[in-house]
């Protein structure tokens, strides 16, 4: 990648996506996507801001992610997605490929039953909240709250008053 030797060394050879995107990027912008990135390493906020993130039990965030994916079913997920491949998107395109999709579209083609796909959905979601997690967890100056509504709400009473010294 003679556009970008730095990404050509951090982008695998076969991460399609990512090569594409910064190819896009220095189309659009004239700029490597590493000089864009090197601006832009969060090294002072722009805002004043707060990080605050709800912990949730483990167990409790699963059940959660399965009542959802059985809730998005029960809401129609199969048609919608018949719908969508109906009406022309390939079933390989990347955002069908994503949790959440990923098993209603193979469903839809015929390459697995609908039968435990409510938990296919969740198990693939819950992956991902997983990576989310370990992600915020490495982020600083994140305030960590038990999903207790009073609290929260009393919380972020306090975050919002005018006369709020912190």
């Amino acid at each position: 990648m003679n556009l970008d030797p730095k990404a050509a060394t951090k982008i695998h050879v076969s991460d399609r996506f990512r090569l594409i995107r910064a190819l896009e990027v220095f189309e659009a912008v004239g700029r490597p996507i590493t000089d864009l990135q090197a601006e832009h390493r969060f090294a002072r906020p722009r805002y004043p801001h707060r990080i605050v993130a709800l912990e949730v039990p483990r167990e409790e965030l699963r059940a959660r992610i399965l009542r959802r994916a059985e809730a998005m079913l029960a809401a129609g997920l199969l048609e919608e997605v018949s719908g969508i491949l109906r009406d022309g998107p390939a079933a390989d395109l990347r955002p069908l490929r994503g949790f959440g999709y990923r098993e209603p579209v193979r469903c839809v083609l015929g390459e697995r039953t609908a039968d435990g796909l409510a938990e296919a959905i969740a198990r693939d979601t819950a992956k991902y909240a997983k990576r989310q997690m370990t992600w915020l967890r490495s982020e600083r100056g994140v305030e960590w709250l038990a999903p207790d509504l009073e609290a929260v709400a009393a919380r972020f009473a306090g975050l919002w008053s005018p006369d709020n010294a912190e």
